[in-house]
Formats: C-alpha cells, structure tokens, sequence
C-alpha cells in the first residue's frame, strides 16, 4: 500500500483522535525538519495523533516511515480501546446507579439467552444472539424484568475483538400479548415479544425479541403471567 493512500484509510477506519489541536506551524516545520515525509505529516494531521515527539524522536533514530507509521496506527488502536473501556465502566457505574434507585418485587438468577429476529417475506432471519451462563433476574416495578451479567474486559485491544452484541442491564417490559412458553434447546421457559411491543427492548413490525432461561423458576414464571395478565 503507497503512503499516500494512509491517510484516507485512517479516517475510513475510523480511528480516534488522540489530541484534539491540530499542530501548529512550527510543529508542523519540525515534523518536516525531522526528515518526515509529507504523507506521514499529513496522516497525523488528518487522524489527529499528539505524541508529534515520539514520531520526531523515531526518525532522528533512523526508523523508516513505513515503520513510524505502523507506530502511529498502533498508538491511535490502543487509544481507541482505552477510549471504548472507560465509556463502558461509566455506562455501568451509570446502569448501577440507575438499577440501586428501581423498586424490586422480586429476583432470581438464571441461565439466558437473548435472541434478535428479522422477519423478511415471512422468514425469520436471526440478527443477534447471546448465551449467559449466569445472570441476574430482578422484576421491578411490577412490569419490567432487568437482566445483569458481568461484562468481561481489562483485556485492551482483545476487548473490541470480544466485544458481545448485548449489554448488561438489559430491560424487557412485558406486554399482554408476549408470548410465552418453551425456550430454545437447553432452555425450560421463554418470552417472546409480540408484533409492536411497546416499551423495551425496541423493536417494530420487521423485528421480534426473545429470551430463553434455565432454570425458569416459578416466582419468575408466575410473576410474568400476572403482568400480562394485568395488561
């Protein structure tokens, strides 16, 4: 791959930005003084990478641009992943917080699993699915059940490539006409959303929900049966 085409990989990637300012003219001057290339300039310039030292340093030490380069994409992944990793524990201090104020009429835990269909030419198409061996089943507020797992991390760059299609907390608020009855394979007990289920987890006319538990447990069977009934 040329070196001129990088820069425009870069932002198709996506990539962070690692300093929000663009550099300034003497900074810019000094990147070139160093002996970089301009496609090299031009690629911290467009992906917004800071450490213009360390880049600096690498050249007056010899290093080929393709080398610096590598570098650079390496210092704008980690960042990215660093990025991803502290939004994720303020979305669960957040979810936390949230959960801790919720009034719980009962909980129970379970092996699920969640399920995300499409429905196209009267086909069922699965988009998305989630096996967890261990979660916690709370039913609050006299309709809404709040699935809780521990999401796994603290593994860097390996948690983007882990990352799961679901996160805890996950709401499900029941509806009279959700369906209930046998999970999938493995599981004793599932609710499956109706067309156009109102409330949480969204959804529409092209897509249903489903979760599967084992063991169901008969404080939480019962406690379904009783909302829909209510409805």
């Amino acid at each position: 791959m040329r070196l001129s085409s990088i820069p425009i990989l870069v932002l198709m990637l996506g990539l962070p930005f690692v300093a929000l300012a663009v550099p300034s003219t003497d900074e810019l001057i000094a990147l070139k003084n160093s002996g970089l290339s301009e496609e090299i300039v031009r690629v911290i310039v467009e992906s917004g990478y800071g450490d213009l030292a360390r880049v600096i340093q690498l050249k007056k030490a010899g290093f080929k641009d393709d080398t610096i380069l590598s570098v650079i994409k390496a210092d704008l992944k980690e960042a990215k992943a660093a990025a991803s990793s502290s939004a994720n524990r303020d979305k669960q201090a957040a979810s936390e917080k949230q959960a801790a104020s919720e009034p719980i009429d009962a909980q129970t835990s379970a092996r699920m699993k969640i399920q995300w269909y499409m429905v196209y030419r009267g086909n069922a198409m699965l988009q998305n699915s989630q096996e967890i061996d261990a979660a916690k089943i709370s039913m609050i507020g006299g309709k809404t059940l709040r699935f809780e797992w521990t999401e796994k991390g603290g593994l860097g760059l390996l948690d983007l490539a882990y990352r799961k299609p679901f996160s805890s907390p996950f709401y499900w608020d029941v509806d009279k006409d959700d369906a209930v009855g046998p999970g999938a394979p493995g599981y004793a007990y599932a609710i499956k959303s109706a067309k156009g289920h109102r409330g949480r987890p969204d959804t529409d006319a092209s897509h249903y929900w489903v979760v599967s538990f084992e063991p169901a447990g008969q404080e939480l069977t019962r406690w379904i049966e009783k909302v829909r009934s209510a409805k």
